[in-house]
């Protein structure tokens, strides 16, 4: 009798090889309907965006960004300054305030030794802080990106930065001299090249921008526990604080990063489902900057937590992802330092004519400021308590506790989650 196993073990071959068959052809029905549906939405992110007036592609951005006519762009003689910039060895570095590791505590002037080095270092950097002083002329600024296949040239952020740090250290210099015209006039200068990044359509521009101001800020802080300011500085400088608008630079920028999230080029990180998803949080983002400053806060602590800030994640998409959400994060904190700022020298306003602190923030309204500012964290009227000697405006920060104007930490430069957020005179 002949055997069946082998026509058995065939059909069951057979079978296996069907099976195999049909299991590939499921998967790549599946992975065709998906790559479909994932082209669909994103289509529709793309009508989306340009229903609301949004780039959509690399050309549309240029056109959106548009550049200043001939001879009225301040970015090249900003640029032009950059290649001027001198800088010390790191070990040199380090006997400057700023730049390196001396710290002046508030309310000291610089001792003989760090006032000739600073002095030494501008003298090197002097062509360069004459074409800073001088592109502020210009009415307008908008910096060129180079861009090609596999990057976008932003080298210049790194020079404004530097640029802010020089001008900081110069008007401190000019303090400490008593040359209070020129110091004011620096200062202003230096919260110009800040805002000259106010149209870039980058996301990193943003941050840049934000953190030279924050600089910028401190610098009138330490200035103002030094000396009083002139009355008519102090009305010039809290006029070019207040066209200071973090949220509208922030929402170019993030408008700008729909035009590199559709492009094939700048995609190719989160292609897929991640590019879906990255331009659904672009647009979520935009949603929530339309919510007032306290509504704002309580969505976006829910997105991110602060001690996660500066952790690389794997996922080059978490990479793309976190930068929006912690930008929106940090423009509540810096419109707070700002907040505080314009509050601050509106006091010093009302000593200067008044010879007294005022009682309350109340009385600054309506010569001082047409109405008190209020803490965007918490909605209500930022915070004023008179010391000893000077006083302190603050916002409750993030946790919403009044914690009666604690610093925020040891030295006052570094936010402290927890603590309320500061402007401190002791003069």
């Amino acid at each position: 009798m002949k055997s069946d196993t082998p026509k058995t073990q065939a059909g069951s071959n057979g079978g296996i090889v069907n099976i195999l068959l049909l299991s590939l052809l499921l998967a790549s029905t599946v992975l065709i309907v998906n790559k479909s549906y994932l082209k669909l939405l994103i289509r529709g992110h793309r009508v989306y965006a340009r229903a609301q007036g949004y780039p959509t592609t690399m050309a549309e951005l240029y056109a959106f960004y548009e550049y200043p006519p001939p001879g009225e762009n301040a970015a090249y003689l900003y640029l032009e300054a950059f290649e001027y910039f001198v800088e010390w060895d790191e070990e040199d570095r380090k006997l400057l305030p700023i730049f390196g590791d001396v710290e002046i505590p508030p309310g000291e002037y610089m001792d003989e030794t760090t006032l000739q080095v600073v002095s030494q270092y501008l003298d090197d950097n002097h062509d360069a802080l004459i074409l800073l002083h001088r592109a502020v002329l210009f009415p307008q600024c908008r910096y060129p990106i180079e861009s090609n296949d596999n990057f976008i040239s932003i080298s210049h952020f790194r020079e404004i930065r530097h640029g802010i740090k020089l001008l900081a250290l110069e008007s401190m210099y000019y303090v400490n001299i008593q040359r209070l015209d020129l110091a004011d006039q620096t200062l202003i200068d230096s919260f110009i090249l800040a805002n000259s990044l106010k149209n870039e359509p980058l996301l990193t521009s943003w941050l840049v921008k934000a953190a030279c101001d924050a600089l910028n800020y401190s610098i009138v802080e330490d200035i103002i526990n030094l000396t009083a300011l002139p009355p008519g500085f102090q009305t010039e400088l809290v006029n070019r604080i207040t066209q200071i608008d973090f949220d509208n630079a922030l929402k170019r920028a993030v408008i700008g990063e729909y035009a590199f999230a559709f492009d094939e080029r700048y995609s190719i990180c989160f292609q897929g489902r991640e590019q879906v998803l990255y331009l659904e949080n672009l647009g979520n983002c935009l949603d929530t900057m339309e919510l007032s400053m306290p509504e704002r806060f309580h969505v976006v602590e829910k997105k991110v937590q602060i001690d996660d800030i500066l952790v690389f994640h794997e996922s080059l998409f978490q990479q793309a992802i976190n930068p929006l959400w912690y930008s929106i994060h940090f423009s509540i904190l810096y419109e707070t330092k700002k907040r505080l700022v314009i509050t601050a020298l509106s006091i010093e306003q009302y000593r200067h004519d008044h010879n007294e602190l005022p009682e309350s923030l109340k009385e600054l309204v309506p010569d001082y400021l047409d109405a008190v500012l209020k803490d965007p964290y918490d909605g209500s009227v930022l915070r004023y308590k008179i010391l000893e000697k000077g006083y302190v405006v603050y916002s409750v920060g993030e946790d919403l506790t009044d914690n009666d104007g604690t610093k925020e930490d040891a030295n006052g430069d570094a936010y402290t989650p927890g603590a309320d957020i500061t402007f401190t005179v002791r003069r």
